[in-house]
């Protein structure tokens, strides 16, 4: 029922029908909900969702309401749609932080951790020893749950830990329309997030609300007479680039200047240049420059979240799975695919040449079982269109494939391309493939991360430029559009940002990418998507995930 695959009438007749088979208490659970079979449809789901309430009593916290700008068809004109401060639940951590640390397990953090936990301390609770600091992640994304909606959802984390906690969920459809594109809605949360990281700073409980106004009545009933609370930071922001995007109004990738760690652009500091000497090297922007331009900006684009004590934007994390899975290395494979069809000497025609990557690629799963596989490759997930080779899977089908492309590349039989290029293409995948398996080393080494993956740039680059007939040390790499292989998109600067600088104060990228956050934000598309209409998306979906929350626990 929780899941949205089982409706409230249907539990209520398989309850009735156990019932009739058996004769036990009296208030067992099945009698008590079989007796809902006299509601309506619309009354036996607000019951059901009563009773699950009602017997995990204290553990769901009463939700804290915040209007929220959101569009809302205008009655007084109708198919118009003007913005309104609409009431919205959302669930801050400050209230849920104590219950949920009493089963969080004891675990060695990272070194890399320890050291942001420090800083920390020192700049916001110097009285305090750091490992009395709880460190938390927050993360924010969409996924799409009907043909014309998307919803988009906030949880915040035990940083390094594998539970996701709910914060809210937001339709699309409703974000404000004024032309800011939803930026509006997004901050008035992220400020009352940053009001509830303010008072875990301070190791205290709410009194009033982030606006100075009485706390409701189910709220200050449930804080009761404790008025302390964990320490908590927050030290690490995740999700994608959209998102990253959104909450801090960041740069985009289509943007002349692209990055918010410098300024690297298309036409002026190239985002395509690896090289020591890239001119958008002398062009970065640290913690101090980033709030210095904020300040300076005349446009209000400020975002709430940089409220947050101690937060700094270098824990703004790239995240592994959509710069690399989901972008380098599918750029990667998908040149080298497109390489292999092109190469004559693997058969007469395309077809026979696809017939044989399979079957390389079907031999190479054989001896090497991996998590996840790609079932064939075709030629449309190899190119499209006129764009440039781009190879279309999964995140962890492309990552579980690096060391089958690794041995093609080792092993390439065919006589289409240059010793030269061969030689390259090799060491750039094996340069790819020693990254990954960085992010499984024991122990951890940020120096073999940053080398592995700053020689694959390297070579990838010379690819690129051997491909185009560029001659090397001719200043920056210009950004280049066509439909060659081995192009350079936007996010490989920032996987050279990940690799050179990230790695050494967030540490391993696989404690911070995001598959459990995709799963999490999964579940929640899930359960909108069987919610018969968007405005009765926030009572169905965000009480059956809090309730989900109680019952995994």
């Amino acid at each position: 029922f929780l899941s949205g695959r089982l409706g409230a009438q249907d539990a209520v007749r398989i309850a009735s029908a156990a019932c009739s088979e058996h004769s036990g208490p009296s208030q067992c659970s099945a009698q008590a909900i079989a007796r809902l079979s006299g509601l309506s449809r619309k009354s036996q789901n607000r019951a059901l969702m009563k009773q699950f309430v009602e017997s995990c009593p204290g553990v769901i916290e009463p939700p804290y309401i915040v209007k929220l700008p959101m569009a809302q068809s205008c009655p007084e004109v109708p198919g118009e749609v003007t913005v309104r401060d609409i009431e919205w639940p959302l669930y801050l951590p400050v209230f849920s932080i104590g219950k949920y640390l009493e089963t969080e397990s004891a675990r060695k953090v990272s070194p890399e951790l320890q050291r942001r936990r420090e800083a920390w301390t020192r700049e916001v609770r110097p009285d305090l020893q750091p490992t009395s600091v709880i460190p938390v992640g927050l993360y924010a994304d969409a996924a799409q749950f009907s043909k014309k909606d998307s919803v988009y959802g906030f949880s915040w984390n035990f940083i390094e830990s594998q539970e996701r906690h709910f914060i809210g969920v937001v339709p699309k459809s409703f974000l404000c329309n004024c032309g800011c594109g939803g930026y509006h809605t997004v901050q008035r949360i992220l400020e009352v997030v940053a009001w509830s990281f303010r008072l875990m700073a301070l190791g205290v409980m709410p009194t009033v609300r982030h606006d100075g106004s009485e706390l409701s009545e189910e709220l200050t009933q449930y804080i009761g007479e404790n008025t302390t609370s964990p320490v908590a930071a927050l030290l690490e922001k995740r999700g994608d680039w959209s998102w990253i995007k959104s909450c801090f109004n960041f740069r985009s990738w289509a943007s002349s200047n692209i990055c918010w760690k410098c300024d690297a652009g298309r036409y002026e500091l190239s985002f395509a240049e690896f090289s020591k000497q890239a001119s958008w090297r002398k062009h970065l922007i640290d913690n101090d420059e980033f709030r210095a331009r904020c300040a300076r900006s005349s446009s209000g684009v400020n975002s709430a979240l940089l409220d947050a004590p101690g937060f700094r934007v270098d824990y703004i994390a790239v995240d592994l799975l959509h710069c690399l899975d989901l972008g380098v290395a599918q750029v990667a494979f998908g040149s080298v695919f497109y390489e292999y069809i092109q190469d004559s000497s693997y058969g007469p025609s395309k077809s026979e040449r696809l017939k044989s990557l399979n079957l390389e690629l079907a031999q190479w799963y054989k001896k090497s079982p991996q998590r996840s596989q790609v079932g064939r490759i075709t030629e449309s997930m190899i190119k499209s269109g006129t764009s440039s080779p781009t190879f279309s899977a999964k995140a962890a089908e492309t990552r579980y494939m690096s060391g089958f492309v690794r041995e093609l590349a080792a092993n390439w039989k065919g006589s289409q391309f240059s010793s030269e290029h061969k030689k390259l293409r090799q060491l750039l995948f094996e340069s790819l493939d020693e990254f990954y398996k960085t992010l499984h080393a024991d122990p951890w080494s940020p120096e073999r991360a940053r080398r592995s993956g700053t020689d694959f740039l390297q070579y990838y680059g010379e690819l690129h430029d051997k491909v185009r007939g560029r001659k090397a040390g001719s200043g920056d790499r210009p950004v280049t559009r066509d439909s060659l292989a081995w192009s350079i998109r936007p996010k490989f600067h920032l996987f050279q940002h990940l690799v050179e600088d990230q790695v050494q104060y967030l540490g391993n990228p696989k404690l911070y990418w995001t598959y459990v956050d995709e799963s999490w934000i999964g579940k929640v598309s899930s359960l909108a998507a069987v919610t018969p209409q968007a405005r009765a998306i926030w009572p169905q979906v965000i009480g059956r995930l809090k309730l989900s929350e109680a019952l995994e626990r």
